[in-house]
């Protein structure tokens, strides 16, 4: 048999799937749609058979995790929003 290895790091990065991959660019996220994008080429958490079980676990703590931070504390922007 073969081993087939797949590195998230170098598919995040395909030129051909996403648009200036190695450019740091937060608002690529703001209209982010999956369901344009290639089957299988955003594997955040894994994808087919091997989808990780704790994906809805993980999305849940980091909205338990945002709403105790914001509700919590007072944020302010340090420099002019971009």
């Amino acid at each position: 048999g073969h081993r087939v290895m797949v590195s998230n790091a170098i598919a995040q990065r395909l030129p051909e799937v996403f648009e200036n991959p190695d450019k740091f660019d937060p608002s690529r996220w703001d209209a982010f749609n999956i369901a344009k994008l290639p089957k299988y080429s955003f594997i955040g958490f894994g994808a087919g058979i091997h989808t990780c079980m704790g994906e809805s676990f993980a999305f849940m703590q980091v909205r338990t995790i945002l709403s105790v931070i914001l509700s919590t504390y007072e944020l302010e922007l340090i420099t002019p929003f971009p």
